[in-house]
C-alpha cells in the first residue's frame, strides 16, 4: 500500500515539471513512462577523482562505504553478514570487514561482537579505506541510480564485488563481479581475496573512464550544456 502511495505521489510532484533529470538509463525509462510528456535529460552522479592513489600492501580488506541509516545499505549489510560473510571467512580466515559512513548505534552494537568486523563510521578522508582495500562490496537490492560508492571504487582502482542492481549501468566493466545469491557473493570476494585485483590494464581503463565522463567537472559541463540548449530553445519559442 506505501509502495502505491509513493508512485502515486511521485507521479502528481513528476507532472509539474517540463524538464527531469534523471542519472541513469533505467530511471530514464522510468519517468518517461510516468510523464511521457516531460523532457527528460540524464546527468550521472559523480566523483572527486583521486589522481595520485598509494596502495598499500595490507591483504584481505573488504569495504563498504556509505549511510548505513539509508535502508538499502542497511538490508545490504545486514544480507551480507547473515548470509554470506561465514563462507567468506571459511575460504579467508584472514580476511576483514570495514564498514565507513554513517552507522546507527544498533548496527554499531550488532557488528561489535565480531572482532574481523571494523565500523570506522564517518571518517575525514576515504583515502586509506580504499587505498588498503582488496575489494569493495556493493550488496544494494534496490534500484536507486548509479552508486556513488560504485563510481568511487572504480576511481580508486578498487576490484567490485556487486548485485547486479547495485552496478546498475555498468554491467560490461571487467573490474567488476556481479552476484546476487550468498553462495555466487562470497566466491566472487574468495577469488579477490585469494587472487588479487583484476588485470592491471583493466583498472587502469575502469579508472580512466570515471575520469573521462564521472568526474564533477565533466558533469557540470554537460549540465551547462543542457541549460543553454533549454534557454535557446525557450529563446526560439518566444521569438516565433
Amino acid at each position: 500500500i506505501e509502495a502505491l502511495r509513493v508512485k502515486n505521489y511521485e507521479r502528481r510532484i513528476l507532472q509539474l515539471f517540463d524538464h527531469i533529470l534523471v542519472t541513469c538509463e533505467d530511471e530514464l525509462k522510468i519517468i518517461d513512462k510516468l510523464v511521457p510528456e516531460a523532457s527528460i535529460f540524464k546527468v550521472p552522479n559523480g566523483v572527486n577523482f583521486p589522481n595520485k592513489i598509494e596502495k598499500t600492501t595490507e591483504t584481505g580488506h573488504i569495504l563498504m562505504v556509505g549511510n548505513f541509516d539509508h535502508s538499502p545499505n542497511r538490508e545490504g549489510i545486514l544480507w551480507f553478514y547473515n548470509e554470506v560473510w561465514k563462507m567468506v571467512k571459511r575460504g579467508c580466515a584472514d580476511s576483514r570487514l570495514i564498514l565507513v559512513g554513517k552507522m546507527p548505534k544498533s548496527l554499531t552494537i550488532f557488528f561489535s561482537n565480531d572482532k574481523d568486523i571494523e565500523v570506522a563510521g564517518l571518517v575525514p578522508s576515504l583515502d586509506p579505506y580504499y587505498e588498503k582495500a582488496s575489494c569493495v562490496i556493493i550488496p544494494i537490492f534496490h534500484l536507486s541510480g548509479i552508486k556513488i560508492k560504485l563510481l568511487e571504487a572504480m576511481a580508486y582502482g578498487v576490484p567490485i564485488v556487486s548485485t547486479l542492481t547495485g552496478g546498475m549501468g555498468f554491467e560490461d566493466i571487467e573490474t567488476i563481479e556481479f552476484a546476487d545469491t550468498p553462495v555466487s557473493f562470497a566466491n566472487a570476494v574468495q577469488r579477490l581475496l585469494t587472487n588479487g585485483a583484476s588485470d592491471e590494464n583493466e583498472m587502469k581503463k575502469t579508472r580512466q573512464l570515471i575520469h573521462n565522463h564521472y568526474t564533477w567537472d565533466k558533469i557540470g559541463e554537460d549540465l551547462n550544456n543542457i541549460i543553454d540548449s533549454l534557454e535557446k530553445t525557450i529563446s526560439d519559442e518566444d521569438n516565433s
